[in-house]
């Protein structure tokens, strides 16, 4: 699995930042569940990377549905 950090995900993180969430969010290629990912919350790594989509759109409708906290997500 290759992780990417790229212009589109420093702009994902900056709208993340706008709803008032400290995320690292990063591009997992090839993957199923998605491009995007939550790799890291208040600077805190995560156990299993939650999907945001496959398209910049999905990422930030997941982001403002706030759907990447669901729980999911598990901390180191």
């Amino acid at each position: 699995m290759r992780i990417y950090e790229t212009s589109t995900t420093h702009r994902l993180e900056e709208k993340a930042t706008q709803l008032g969430y400290r995320l690292q969010i990063r591009l997992i290629e090839p993957h199923e569940d998605g491009r995007y990912f939550v790799t890291a919350v208040q600077d805190v790594p995560v156990k299993s990377p939650f999907p945001l989509g496959f398209t910049d759109e999905e990422a930030i409708e997941t982001l403002r549905r706030g759907t990447w906290k669901s729980g999911r997500i598990n901390l180191f």
